[in-house]
């Protein structure tokens, strides 16, 4: 990998957009079907290949449009509609600010807040398969994103009834204030995002049984964001029973700050914890909302309007893209939950790549980049502690050395040791957890670069690396992993196929599978680099914040 020092600044946390599950080749073209499909809300015409094997239905609704009073409160029940809906398009993204990062941005990307709809995939030739159902989350920093980036066609012609979720983003998905707890029965707000991904499972849970996919065997996956949500939903009583296995790729609740409302701030340290409706507050004032009546008068702003108000100020940028520990959907940090066997307690298949860092670290800390002691200094006053420790794993001993030694410091904080404590945490129940590691190097220019970088390998998941680009040896790979998540979500087990034997990580035996230039199983990943990670973390440690 060439030093870092050669990538932009530009390229920064926000690269947690995801957008490469899309094909790179032209799809097949689509047949209209004549059958139709009942689902909640009417009857749906959907979409064949033209090999007549895969059967596409976009745009389903599965939930009221949140838009006008809805703004802001929980998903409500979908409505219903008069004759055959036609699902051969995709709904639009949820609204979301502008990404200027190009090597993930898409200007044909068509927004509106009535936007919770989600796309089905499957090759059942009968709805009584009864086949395995993967629910993909998308990524994006919980910012950014869509559902409808994904191709699910590969996975279901390997057997899995595929669905992509859209859900609420940024301010629109994750505000608090005062007024919309007083509203609610529950007398909690926020999290509307992770809300509507537990309505869309809801949906599933009804519905998918018409698709041939079995609602008792349902897995979440998803990447950095949406893997962060697989891990939130693992964690929520709201979402048990609803998914039966769960897939983390890149992306862990365990290495995030979470607001806590209000009136759960006091127990808690403040440099842990801010209140969630002080931040509502915050911006509804931007928003130069009614004091009497901000509630209203803040869903009579634009949605750019929101989102312009949400981007003048860090503290929102930092906090309206993160989940609220409320008392109901979240009652503690994950940590906790998962400490106490709270948790649901399902078989987990989680894991991250070998250059994480490589895009993210710019954003992470940019004044660090400027010197060998400006790097040093930063990581000091970050660890405390624990520093010199770190200074001796992450070593600069020039300035042309720091890109690099910044690199693999916070792909070790955010994504190595973040999945292995996810892992680790489910010793508490007694589902399995498998930890994978990606280390292949995509061909291309900006993995010349990137190494193997963050979203490298949503491409193989999918089983979408059919650009000229790829090699035979990426096609072997991506099969290989592609076949390895619908094992999983068929049966609990990865196992199977061509795989050497892939045993459970537990905190006592950190067993995973690399999947490199070639594939193979071996102990303690990182493991000198994730005990100091571990060991800052119980000392109370907090990850860093993206300088904006």
């Amino acid at each position: 990998m060439r030093s870092l020092s050669s990538l932009p600044i530009a390229l920064s946390l926000l690269l947690l957009s995801v957008f490469t599950a899309c094909r790179e080749a032209a799809p097949p073209t689509p047949v209209l079907l004549d059958e139709e499909i009942e689902v909640s809300g009417g009857r749906i015409r959907g979409l064949a290949f033209d090999d007549g094997e895969v059967h596409a239905y976009r745009g389903i609704p599965f939930a009221a449009p949140p838009i006008g009073d809805l703004r802001w409160a929980p998903p409500q029940p979908v409505l219903g509609w008069e004759g055959t809906r036609d699902a051969t398009v995709a709904g639009p993204a949820c609204v979301q600010p502008k990404l200027e990062i190009e090597l993930y941005a898409r200007e044909d990307l068509v927004q509106d807040e009535d936007c919770l709809t989600l796309d089905v995939w499957t090759a059942a030739a009968e709805a009584r398969e009864r086949r395995p159902v993967m629910v993909w989350i998308h990524g994006g920093a919980l910012i950014y994103g869509t559902g409808s980036s994904t191709d699910g066609a590969p996975l279901a012609r390997k057997g899995a009834v595929v669905v992509s979720i859209n859900y609420r983003l940024g301010p629109f998905g994750f505000l608090a204030h005062p007024s919309l707890s007083a509203a609610s029965e529950h007398r909690v707000s926020g999290n509307q995002g992770l809300l509507d991904q537990i309505q869309a499972l809801e949906w599933v849970r009804g519905n998918i049984a018409a698709f041939g996919g079995d609602p008792g065997r349902v897995t979440i996956f998803g990447e950095s964001a949406g893997s962060l949500s697989v891990s939130a939903l693992m964690t929520s009583p709201l979402a048990g029973g609803l998914f039966h296995r769960a897939i983390g790729q890149s992306g862990s609740i365990f290495a995030n700050r979470f607001p806590l409302r209000a009136e759960e701030g006091e127990p808690r340290s403040e440099s842990t914890f801010v209140s969630a409706e002080a931040l509502g507050v915050g911006l509804a004032e931007a928003l130069e909302a009614d004091s009497g009546d901000p509630l209203t008068s803040m869903r009579e702003r634009s949605a750019d309007e929101v989102l312009a108000a949400w981007n003048s100020d860090p503290a929102f940028t930092n906090y309206f893209t993160l989940p609220t520990i409320d008392g109901r959907v979240f009652p503690a940090t994950a940590a906790e939950i998962f400490a106490q066997g709270r948790h649901n307690d399902v078989p987990l298949m989680l894991g991250s790549n070998a250059d994480e860092g490589s895009a993210i670290a710019p954003a992470v800390a940019p004044g660090a980049l400027a010197s060998k002691q400006a790097y040093e200094t930063w990581v000091r006053e970050r660890l405390g502690e624990h520093g010199s420790r770190a200074l001796e794993l992450y070593p600069a001993a020039a300035d042309g050395d720091v890109a690099d030694a910044l690199s693999n410091l916070v792909c070790d904080e955010l994504f190595t040791w973040a999945m292995q404590a996810w892992a680790s945490a489910t010793d508490s129940g007694s589902a399995p957890a498998y930890l994978y590691y990606f280390s292949r190097v995509p061909p291309g220019e900006q993995s010349h670069i990137l190494g193997a970088y963050h979203a490298a390998e949503i491409p193989y998941v999918f089983a979408t690396v059919d650009a000229p680009r790829y090699t035979p040896r990426d096609r072997r790979i991506s099969a290989a992993m592609s076949e390895a998540w619908v094992r999983f979500a068929d049966s609990g087990d990865p196992n199977g196929g061509d795989l050497p034997r892939w045993l459970p990580f537990t905190a006592d035996d950190e067993n995973y599978l690399e999947f490199g230039n070639d594939i193979h199983t071996d102990t303690g990943l990182r493991a000198e680099k994730v005990a100091l990670w571990q060991a800052y973390y119980e000392g109370g440690g907090l990850p860093p914040k993206a300088e904006r």
